[in-house]
């Protein structure tokens, strides 16, 4: 089902995105091809970024250090500002950081100021577009931010006090008008088990996992939706999971390959079945991580992954190689 390949490196990258059809590591200024060779375009970072967010038009990088404070953003490879988060639990946690294309143009989603508190400033000019005052929000830890493809909804995978992960889904421009909207969310979504993880497969859909934690909330749910130890995919447009399966093994990090097939990155790389819970294809050779939720606390967890969703291709890099798996439509 998936095609794969591999560069051999002589150093193991810290980070990796998709870069006019290569592989750049920004935080040790490298460019790799696909055919093996090797570029320096910018110089190394002394710090220690280990993970990258960019533009879909490659002008703009965020690298970031995951379970850190510090974060830069970088404008066709060179330093435009600095940035940060709050060190309460930053060791614990993926920093959340994410880049968005707006009517104002491009931004930055990141908690600059609170743990708890997101906020929306333009990546140039640094200039908050989040602007109401007497905010209050509620206690969770975001993390790991996605937008889909059109900005218009922002998946928000973090976790409050048990520990426990949660889901929230945003409408950013309703955000924007009402920063309300981002402190306390009124999407609610009929999920009945901690969130592992969730990524958007296109402007509508998105997969979900639970982890098997159980229900935080003691009463029992009324209505149908993901329970323990399952993948769902959600529609934005019909508000419901369209699709819902039961995992027999554990599972970790989702990418989601098309409406019928995700990649679970949970130890090495497995195609699973939606409809069923069937692993199709595994890459036991590959390293791919042990992360399960936004808590973290070891780096060395989360392996550096670079995603083309459009392209239907992933990245990882190991030690010695970076490896690359494609899939059909």
């Amino acid at each position: 089902m998936l095609k794969r390949s591999s560069i051999k490196v002589d150093y193991a990258p810290r980070s990796l995105h998709w870069y006019n059809g290569a592989l750049m590591d920004w935080v040790s200024g490298i460019l790799h091809k696909l055919d093996g060779e090797k570029q320096r375009i910018g110089y190394k970072m002394g710090y220690r970024f280990d993970a990258v967010r960019y533009s879909p038009d490659g002008v703009y990088a965020v690298i970031y250090e995951r379970l850190g404070t510090k974060a830069v953003i970088l404008k066709q490879g060179e330093i435009l500002r600095e940035i940060s988060r709050s060190y309460y639990c930053a060791e614990a946690y993926e920093y959340p950081v994410e880049i968005i294309k707006l009517p104002e143009g491009y931004a930055l989603i990141h908690c600059p100021d609170k743990y708890n508190q997101i906020e929306i400033e333009l990546i140039e000019s640094g200039r908050r577009i989040t602007k109401m005052e007497g905010r209050h929000p509620g206690d969770c830890f975001h993390a790991r931010f996605q937008t889909n493809p059109s900005n218009t909804h922002l998946l928000n995978a973090g976790w409050v006090w048990h520990p426990y992960g949660f889901l929230e889904l945003h409408d950013v421009r309703k955000a924007i008008e009402d920063n309300n909207e981002f402190d306390n969310s009124s999407f609610s979504l009929p999920i009945h088990d901690e969130v592992g993880s969730a990524a958007f497969l296109d402007d509508d859909l998105f997969v979900v996992g639970t982890t098997g934690e159980g229900f935080m909330d003691p009463n029992e749910p009324e209505e149908p939706g993901l329970g323990a130890n399952q993948i769902g995919l959600f529609s934005i447009a019909k508000n419901r999971f369209i699709k819902t399966c039961s995992v027999d093994r554990e599972f970790g990090v989702l990418i989601p390959m098309t409406v019928d097939y995700v990649l679970d990155l949970y130890e090495h790389p497995k195609v699973i079945d939606i409809n069923t819970g069937s692993v199709l294809e595994t890459f036991p050779d590959i390293e791919s991580g042990k992360q399960r939720t936004a808590i973290v606390h070891h780096p060395e967890l989360m392996p550096p992954v670079a995603l083309a969703l459009s392209e239907r291709k992933i990245a990882v890099g190991t030690s010695t190689t970076i490896e690359i798996l494609e899939w059909p439509e």
